[in-house]
């Protein structure tokens, strides 16, 4: 089972019971209007993550107090991400686990259903076994990537679990 890890500690499956993660994406994107009216987009750096977990049931606290949060940390994904393609060679992001259980999987949609697919990798290059009668393919992945983090932000009723939350920024 994969498990959620910042920093190099394992975060105990104890600690939230219920998990969540959210994945946002930032960009340096700036929109300008020019004299005539056409709306022009200039793009200096882009595609970096941002991403909020949340622990809510946790029998234990998380127990992060002795990272030091002020370095950058590794975080090691829970939740999937995905690359949609009509094309069965798909390149996705270096930034991903590759510890077991964690390595990318392949699928194929043919009508309404998706089927499992074998993949292979060769470099960033996810490349699926041909399908046929597939319309698309689809690569799953769990991002691993060095960020900052914040501290831990717990909560939680006296005697009735841990809930906690933190938020770490793709460097």
């Amino acid at each position: 089972m994969r498990e959620l890890i910042l920093g190099g500690l394992v975060i105990p499956r104890e600690a939230g019971l219920r998990l969540t993660q959210e994945y946002d994406t930032e960009d340096a994107v700036h929109e300008v209007r020019m004299n005539g009216g056409e709306l022009r987009r200039q793009q200096t750096w882009g595609n970096k993550i941002r991403t909020t977990i949340r622990g809510s049931n946790g029998l234990i606290p998380v127990g992060l107090d002795g990272l030091d949060f002020t370095q950058p940390l590794l975080l090691s994904c829970i939740r999937v991400k995905a690359v949609t393609s009509p094309a069965f060679n798909i390149a996705i992001t270096p930034n991903r686990r590759s510890d077991a259980g964690s390595t990318p999987l392949g699928f194929a949609r043919i009508g309404r259903t998706w089927q499992r697919t074998d993949l292979s990798m060769n470099g960033d290059i996810a490349e699926l076994a041909q399908v046929p009668g597939a319309s698309l393919y689809q690569v799953k992945y769990w991002p691993e990537f060095l960020c900052f983090a914040t501290r831990p932000r717990e909560t939680g009723d006296v005697g009735l679990g841990f809930d906690w939350s933190f938020t770490a920024r793709e460097i």
